[in-house]
Parts: C-alpha cells; sequence; structure tokens
C-alpha cells in the first residue's frame, strides 16, 4: 500500500471518518480511471462519509427501536383486509402526521395487521431521520419505574419528555388492551410523564 494512502486511513481514523477509511482505495481508483478533478474527488470524499454516517444512524435507531420482524410496508400485502386501504396507508406513510404532532390510534381485532402497521409506520419515520420506539405498555411501565435506576430507561423516559418542547420524534405503543393499569402506573408515571412533573 501506497505510504501516503495509509497516511490518509490514519488520519481519517484519528478524525473518525471510518467511511473515507474504508473506502479510499477504491475511492482512489475510481478518480484515477475517470480523471477526476482535485474538487469532484473532495466531494466524492465527503458524500462517501455521508453517506456511511447515514447507514450507521439508521442502524443504530433501528436497533434501539427494538421492531418487530415484520415491520417493512414495503412488503405489506394490500389484498389483505385490515380496513386500512392503500391510499390511507400511503398518506400515513409520509409521516405528515408526526410533523403536524398527530397522534395514530390503530384499533380492531385482533389478526388484522395492527402492529405491522405500527412497526412499519415506526420504521418510515426512523428511515426519515426520527428517533423512534416500539414498545408495548407494559415495556413503556417498565422504563418509566426503571428511570431512576437505569441509564436506558432514563434515556426513553428523556425521549418521551421531548413531546412538551415540540420534538418531533416517535415512541409507538401497542398491545393496550392486554394490559392492566395499577394505580401506581397511572398515577405515578403515566400522569406525571403526561404533566411534566416526573
Amino acid at each position: 500500500m501506497d505510504t501516503k494512502t495509509q497516511t490518509i486511513k490514519q488520519y481519517a481514523a484519528q478524525l473518525r471518518l471510518g467511511g473515507i477509511q474504508d473506502q479510499l482505495d477504491e475511492l482512489i481508483q475510481k478518480a484515477s480511471e475517470e480523471k477526476c478533478s482535485y474538487l469532484d474527488f473532495s466531494l466524492t470524499l465527503l458524500e462517501t462519509e455521508i453517506t456511511q454516517r447515514s447507514v450507521r444512524d439508521l442502524e443504530r435507531r433501528t436497533k434501539a427501536a427494538k421492531l418487530p420482524v415484520n415491520h417493512d410496508l414495503d412488503q405489506y400485502d394490500y389484498s389483505f383486509r385490515s380496513g386500512v386501504g392503500k391510499q390511507q396507508l400511503c398518506q400515513l406513510r409520509e409521516c405528515l402526521w408526526l410533523e403536524q404532532n398527530f397522534n395514530v390510534v390503530l384499533m380492531g381485532p385482533s389478526g388484522i395487521g395492527k402492529t405491522m402497521i405500527a412497526a412499519g409506520l415506526c420504521f418510515d419515520a426512523l428511515k426519515m431521520g426520527y428517533k423512534a420506539y416500539f414498545r408495548t405498555m407494559e415495556q413503556l411501565n417498565e422504563t418509566l419505574l426503571m428511570k431512576d435506576t437505569d441509564q436506558h430507561s432514563l434515556n426513553i423516559t428523556s425521549f418521551l419528555r421531548q413531546g412538551q418542547t415540540h420534538e418531533k420524534d416517535l415512541c409507538t405503543h401497542f398491545d393496550y388492551g392486554y394490559f392492566f393499569f395499577s394505580v401506581t402506573y397511572k398515577e405515578g408515571c403515566i400522569g406525571n410523564l403526561l404533566s411534566g412533573t416526573g
């Protein structure tokens, strides 16, 4: 390997430019073959780094979201009778409701695809750059109760409170019907969260 190339990779590592570090050899070869100008090559380097960071960021946020296996609405079967038409679902996928701070409630009997639609909307929001979490009400309850002792729970609780400062991110809750709210839960956790005192 060329000494200068190795030096550039070392500098990229020091600056945490992983995309450039990983793809430098290919980028240099392509620039040489296409006889790119210095300006074009510099632009390509930066675009490569931004693309790589965007991919890693989406992977990180998707992992934190804890989506179920079936969460890609591109694979959604519109012939399945869920009560949500293709046009309506396409409008929901634009996430304008999220920009406008509206809530979406999916209601219906078990087995009609509510969880997949909710998870899919969560995934669409992630792809648009939002932070999002997919949690059952029971998991949310546990998170709120553990916020004083667990850093991850504290992070999610802080994320939930961002709604009071008009941050447009998303937390998806499901299985309301199978969760019994205790007095402690309603008054000590959700009540405090919504009032901004918890």
